[in-house]
């Protein structure tokens, strides 16, 4: 009977070396791996050498923050004479700062009688808005 050795875990993303920043902690090398398989994260510990991975980010010197949440942005509205981002360059100026959820707030004007139909717009603009996505992971 031969010896067994597992082969290595297998990932699609393993992110080392980094410094991970959580809700209560810093988390230092070399127990700042992270292993991520079909979008979420499976382990974080000391990890390389445990996984393989199809992509590998060097993360040496940065810290490792889950992406943010602005609630509130203005996205195709016109206030005071301005118009506001359009949904492209505000989703992509959103992820160069590292926030990767934006919710476009329900702007409704001093002469509408009900906010009914703005709710109605936004939820079009939702609708629209949830299947589309400018950031596709590279």
């Amino acid at each position: 009977m031969g010896s067994y050795a597992p082969s290595a875990l297998e990932c699609d993303l393993l992110v080392t070396n980094g410094v991970i920043v959580s809700p209560s902690d810093l988390i230092y090398p070399p127990a700042s791996d992270i292993a991520v398989k079909n979008g979420k994260i499976l382990c974080i510990g000391a990890l390389q050498g445990i996984f393989t991975a199809k992509k590998a980010i060097d993360a040496q010197g940065a810290y490792v923050t889950p992406g943010g949440v602005d609630t509130h942005v203005h996205l195709d509205q016109h206030i005071n004479g301005a118009l506001g981002d359009n949904f492209e360059n505000g989703s992509r100026s959103a992820i160069a700062g590292g926030t990767t959820t934006i919710v476009t707030f329900a702007f409704q004007s001093k002469t509408d009688e009900s906010v009914l139909p703005v709710v109605e717009a936004y939820h079009k603009k939702a609708s629209h808005g949830i299947s589309r996505s400018l950031f596709d992971g590279n």
